[in-house]
């Protein structure tokens, strides 16, 4: 029986080719857009999955509220790690910081008859303790596993940095320096870190080396914190830990330096304590602020692309059954004849059923050729490398085979259910005519491909529209022709010179060296205002020197910004507007004092507020702006400086500026970059989401577009004789054009309708994201409306044109 079935379900296929066509391309369209999806999908969610222990490898994280200030962290103090080893053994099985400290210029010293040295300046060297490879599962290729990590200057490299630096010589015992100062030895080689991991590293240094300072005080919140805890450990038995820790270790900081108890402090309506996130869940779903040291997104983005995949691939389902009931007046009379001559039901629902499957099971072919075809292009826009991989990942083989078999029989449900319904003497008297019976739930079908078309219409207007807010959005300081030159502590006291030397290079017009600059962080301590010792604020601080203000182009609101020759500026400080309310400051702010409380015999800093600024944007407009203040850099060592160019002949400047970094620094390559490029790599993200966002959205349209061209296309068939009829009464081609268009404008029109609520439901959750958003923008959705009804004019134009200019005399004809 069933050999019959597929011997009956090939021969209707190749007998109406056309409705072959049309099905397959726009159900392997769905599957090929769906298998996309869902290999990205499946990258995501595999983020830090691979470990071993990635069940009981927590991080700890810092939930701190000063004032009106909040902050939400990865960082945390160095000593919590070895504290939580030492007295909860029971419950922390092991624990390891993690830490960089910054950019290093690495350099490998060959033998006396071999090249010059090898140098580079290196992004991904970071300090770890011993205990880090008990907890991760990064495979040690060479090397004792005891030894790792445990004398101080030790080194341990991943695969891909000893072949950078050694070639084909053996790594270990080499000796690498760091910043021409400090030699460390290679003890280790492991296997590169898998692109699917939160962390990312070349090079891991003994945290022995640096565990000193300020790195032991409790107070000081810097370093990442990872703990392996035992295996029957519940987050509430974590948090109670944690609990306890604060009230041991930070209660006191609190009594030296407020003179409050922390019970005090929390009823004020402040907050200081420590929360664990499991390993799994950091790359999506952690609540700490992005700390630039890891990799971090957001699960609404992988919810978002899911929707997207099922709609698609439901569009596609819809199709099928739209233009299988469509074409139940040509299946009629072979239901009515399988029926009389003995055929039950199921024998008719399986033979239909198997047709689909079989035309789902042949676009799921031609769905992995779009797949491999698509593949390179969709790395390229998603910054992933994905590939199908049979070979490796033979588990998708079946998986695909069940999609397929899947979308079959959904594809194919409702129509082997409606045409095995027939009754045989409505059949043979000639009353099933047209798929009218089901008119009414293609009706319903058709609205809600278009509702989905439309959702994605405006969701991606609106996606477009806060990118192009973010780009365009005043920061509060001019970004355009800013060269930064980045590791210039690394010149040492000749900074200064190097400055002065910069300004008198053709095509620079200001430069300015500060610690930080605009997107790449903060640090942020507590201060008090003076008078009211007793309630203390997060502020952000900015070591610049006297020319920042003029080279950013910040602008004034009050006051003055500093003077290098007024020796009281070296402990001033100019805050930003947001400074104000948020420390209940007076307007104007300038005069007061803001004290550092140090909680210890030495008198506490006091730093007159000279100037007021406007606020900027140092972070991403995901955030919030914060209160911040400008030091005086005095003797610190700035980590940039800021060139402000001519916009004539850049390259030429960068030139010279290379030229004069190799004349100071000729055994340092320099390193630098545009501030507006690297403030747009902030939305990398968002860009390249709605990149993918688009072209699924798109190619959901198209989808949907090809399922109305086989209704036009069915529907003028079906309605030759009336068109004829009609022509010889007297209408001409735009009323019978007008007469085959009014169902579909009309259900296009309800399908707007249906979107809209969803959509801007979306959008607004959406946003919710950022801190700063545009408005949902209303002739968004008028514009949908006018795109989904000209896409499907268009789309149905020629099919209907065509049928009105038919001669009424071959129309008449038609049987």
């Amino acid at each position: 029986m069933f050999r019959n079935q597929l011997k009956i379900a090939v021969r209707n296929l190749l007998t109406y080719r056309g409705f072959t066509l049309i099905n397959t391309s726009g159900l392997a369209a769905g599957l090929a857009s769906f298998i996309l999806i869902m290999l990205y999908v499946a990258d995501e969610l595999s983020y830090d999955r691979f470990h071993e222990k990635s069940g009981q490898i927590y991080r700890i994280g810092l939930n701190a509220r000063l004032g009106n200030e909040e902050f939400i962290g990865a960082n945390t103090p160095g000593p919590l790690v070895p504290t939580l080893v030492n007295d909860f053994p029971d419950i922390i099985v092991s624990g390891t910081r993690f830490e960089s400290d910054g950019e290093k210029l690495v350099t490998w010293f060959p033998p006396a008859n071999r090249s010059g040295p090898v140098r580079f300046v290196e992004n991904e060297l970071y300090y770890a303790d011993s205990s880090f490879f008990e907890l991760f599962s990064i495979p040690l290729l060479q090397g004792d596993p005891a030894r790792q990590l445990r004398e101080p200057r030790t080194l341990v490299l991943t695969e891909s940095a000893a072949r950078k630096y050694f070639g084909n010589d053996d790594a270990l015992g080499q000796t690498l320096r760091i910043n021409n100062t400090d030699d460390y030895l290679v003890t280790g080689i492991c296997s590169n870190v898998p692109h699917n991991s939160h962390m990312k590293f070349d090079f891991l240094a003994s945290y022995s080396t640096i565990d000193s300072g300020w790195r032991t005080n409790w107070g000081n919140n810097a370093i990442n914190s990872y703990i392996l805890v035992a295996p029957a450990t519940t987050p509430a038995d974590i948090d109670n830990i944690l609990r306890e820790i604060v009230e041991k270790h930070f209660g006191p900081i609190i009594q030296a330096i407020m003179g409050t108890s922390l019970e005090e402090f929390y009823d004020s309506g402040s907050r200081y304590g420590y929360f664990a996130e499991n390993l799994s869940d950091l790359y999506l779903r952690s609540a700490t602020q992005d700390d630039g040291e890891s990799k971090q997104t957001n699960i609404v983005y992988v919810y978002i692309l899911s929707v997207i995949a099922v709609l698609i691939l439901l569009i596609a389902c819809i199709n099928f059954m739209n233009l299988s009931t469509a074409r139940s007046a040509i299946r009629a009379k072979e239901t009515g004849v399988r029926k009389v001559l003995g055929s039950q039901r199921w024998n008719l629902v399986m033979q239909f059923l198997s047709e689909s499957v079989l035309m789902s099971l042949l676009a799921l072919g031609l769905a992995i050729i779009l797949v491999e075809l698509s593949i390179p292009l969709f790395n390229h826009i998603s910054g992933k490398d994905l590939s199908m991989a049979f070979i490796s990942n033979w588990k998708r083989i079946p998986l695909l085979l069940l999609l397929g078999l899947v979308a079959g029989l959904i594809a194919g449900s409702y129509s082997a259910a409606y045409l095995s319904s027939f009754r045989v003497l409505d059949v043979l008297k000639g009353q099933v005519r047209s798929g009218r019976k089901s008119l009414r739930f293609r009706s319903l079908l058709v609205i809600f491909q278009f509702a989905i078309s439309v959702f994605l219409i405006i969701s991606t207007l609106s996606i477009h529209s806060q990118l192009r807010y973010i780009h365009n959005k005043d920061l509060g300081f001019d970004k355009e022709a800013m060269l930064v030159i980045e590791r210039t502590s690394a010149l040492g006291e000749r900074y200064r010179t190097f400055i002065g030397e910069t300004r008198r290079l053709p095509g620079v017009r200001n430069a300015s060296a500060s610690v930080t600059i605009p997107g790449q962080g903060l640090d942020g301590n507590g201060i008090t205002v003076e008078g009211v010792p007793d309630k203390i604020h997060i502020l952000s601080r900015l070591p610049a020197d006297e020319n920042f203000l003029s080279t950013y182009r910040l602008n004034l609101s009050e006051g003055r910004y500093f003077d290098a020759w007024q020796e009281g500026d070296s402990m001033a400080i100019v805050i930003n507007q947001s400074t104000i309310p948020s420390f209940g400051l007076p307007s104007p702010a300038t005069g007061i004092n803001l004290v550092e409380p140090t909680g210890q015999e030495e008198q506490p800093v006091y730093r007159p507020v000279i100037g007021v600024i406007h606020n900027i944007h140092f972070q991403s407009v995901h955030n919030a702006i914060r209160p911040m203040g400008i030091e005086y850099i005095g003797n610190r060592l700035p980590h940039y400086i800021t060139l402000r160019i001519e916009t004539t002949d850049m390259s030429k400047t960068v030139k010279s500026v290379e030229n004069l970094w190799n004349r100071f620094m000729p055994e340092q390559p320099v390193r630098y970059f545009f501030l507006d490029q690297k403030l747009e790599e902030q939305y990398q993200t968002e860009r390249k989401m709605v990149t993918v966002f688009t072209a699924f959205s798109a190619l959901a349209i198209f989808i949907a577009c090809i399922g109305l061209l086989g209704l036009a296309s069915f529907g003028a068939e079906q309605r030759t004789k009336e068109i004829g009829i009609r022509k010889a009464h007297g209408a001409n081609v735009p009323e019978i054009i007008l007469l085959l268009s009014r169902d579909f404008s009309r259900w296009v029109i309800f399908g707007n309708l249906l979107a809209w609520p969803f959509a801007w439901l979306f959008i607004n959750n959406w946003l919710d994201n950022f801190a700063y958003t545009t408005d949902i923008n209303p002739w968004f959705f008028l514009l949908s409306a006018g795109l989904s009804v000209l896409i499907a004019w268009t789309t149905i134009l020629f099919y209907s044109a065509r049928s009105a200019m038919k001669n009424p005399v071959d129309s008449l004809r038609y049987e």
